[in-house]
């Protein structure tokens, strides 16, 4: 599953196995690779948005139903109508994990997290007063070990989905740490972080590298090339905008600066309220007009990473197999542009509705209390919520994983048919840290 099993597309004509067969003669063989072997195949997709749809529906129904409980199950059913929709020569992946094993993994990451939480919820009752700049080390620590765990789970998530996938009977599978995955996050982090996120891409490259050559089909290992340096002077364009936002804001803002720093001086002293009211007015006064160019590096960020995706795939290889995405741009910030505009159009009906509902009721009851508006405005703000990740599973995750896997071509797929499966330990549970940290998609 390391790229097909996440990619989805329109489905080529099928390929037969008989269509290059390798025990052929010498002769016949160079001549049929040539007129019947394919030298590059497309993963395929036959799903459809109204199977998903209904799947979703029932899932939430069942959701409901369960109080919550249900959603281990709902994951897999969702994962295994993606995984079997997903056809590599003409057949499909195979999702082979359980709503019981994600239960159990749940379980676990509980009584990890659970001394922590409880930990990090009575240091304030243990803290004397009058010691903010303690308790703000304490909570960097908090966040850094929280952040620590979450890079645990990202491992510990795609080696389950790896080891709970196969295509022709054979497993995916990914061996390696997750604390050395961690590890190497945390310490490229801090370096990128040192630098301003000049050394994003080196964070990346060595992330992904460690996760691609500890991946496997079977017993065919993956292989990593890449260089961070050749994906730097893209990442240059979408940091530059985000940099010179920091330097103007500073520069515009330095006198003001000095204000903050009173206020904030004054309300750490005395950790008076009135103090706090004042310390935020002095943040309304700032100038944040640099802030557009932060849109414009949010705007770039999405052709940064496409092109880091096409890169990074096409770096690697399983066993003799190529990888190479032709994915554009373009065709991504369609998808995205009208997605998150008829989500913007769906909030501001709902407020309009709201406004409208509110006004009428005002007019005729004469009433003045506003508790059930806010609560008009609340209920109608958390039914767009619902309906946004309702809808981005089905309209946009769905239309940009079709979109990558048609513009995915394996060079030399017929060597994954003669990969062996792998005699190595599978995990005994599901992706239990990730799911309590709310780490992975579907």
């Amino acid at each position: 599953m390391l790229a097909a099993a996440l990619l989805v597309g329109d489905e080529p004509e099928p390929i037969r196995r008989d269509r290059y067969d390798m025990n052929d003669d010498a002769e016949a063989g160079r001549a049929g690779m040539r007129t019947r072997a394919p030298s590059a195949a497309a993963v395929a997709f036959d799903g459809r948005r109204g199977e998903l749809a209904t799947l979703l529906v029932r899932n939430l129904l069942l959701n409901l139903a369960t109080l919550g409980i249900y959603r281990f199950w709902a994951k897999t059913r969702v994962r295994g109508f993606m995984w079997r929709h997903v056809k590599l020569l003409g057949e499909p992946l195979e999702y082979l994990g359980t709503g019981n094993e994600l239960l159990v993994g749940f379980l676990i990451a509980l009584v990890i997290l659970a001394p922590l939480t409880s930990v990090w919820s009575f240091l304030p009752l243990i803290l004397p007063e009058g010691m903010p700049y303690q308790g703000l080390a304490l909570q960097g620590l908090y966040y850094t070990l929280l952040g620590f765990l979450i890079q645990v789970a990202v491992h510990r998530v795609r080696r389950y989905r790896l080891t709970r996938t196969a295509w022709h009977g054979v497993r995916f599978g990914l061996d390696g740490s997750s604390l050395v995955y961690a590890s190497i996050w945390f310490l490229y982090g801090a370096v990128t972080l040192a630098t301003l996120g000049l050394a994003y891409p080196w964070m990346r490259v060595a992330t992904t590298r460690y996760f691609a050559r500890h991946a496997r089909f079977g017993s065919t290992a993956v292989s990593f090339d890449a260089r961070a340096r050749r994906l730097f002077p893209l990442w240059l364009v979408v940091i530059t905008p985000a940099l010179a936002a920091a330097f103007l804001f500073v520069v515009m803002n330095w006198e003001a600066f000095a204000v903050v720093g009173a206020a904030w001086n004054d309300y750490v002293a005395k950790l008076d309220r009135a103090l706090l009211d004042e310390l935020r007015r002095s943040l309304a006064e700032l100038d944040y007009r640099p802030g557009w160019l932060l849109v414009l590096s949010l705007i770039l960020l999405t052709w940064y990473r496409v092109n880091q995706f096409r890169y990074l795939l096409g770096a690697a290889r399983v066993g003799e197999v190529r990888l190479d995405s032709r994915l554009g741009t373009g065709a991504v910030y369609v998808r995205q542009a009208v997605f998150y505009l008829c989500i913007a159009g769906a909030l501001v009906f709902f407020w309009v509705t709201a406004m409208t509902t509110a006004t009428m009721i005002v007019r005729r009851t004469g009433s003045t209390d506003t508790t059930w508006i806010l609560l008009l405005f609340g209920g109608l703000t958390g039914l767009v919520y619902f309906l946004y990740g309702f809808t981005r599973k089905l309209f946009l995750e769905l239309s940009l994983l079709k979109l990558a896997c048609t513009t995915l071509l394996l060079h030399q797929p017929e060597a994954l048919e003669r990969t062996a499966q792998s005699s190595a330990a599978l995990p005994g549970h599901g992706e239990g840290l990730a799911d309590a940290l709310d780490v992975g998609g579907f």
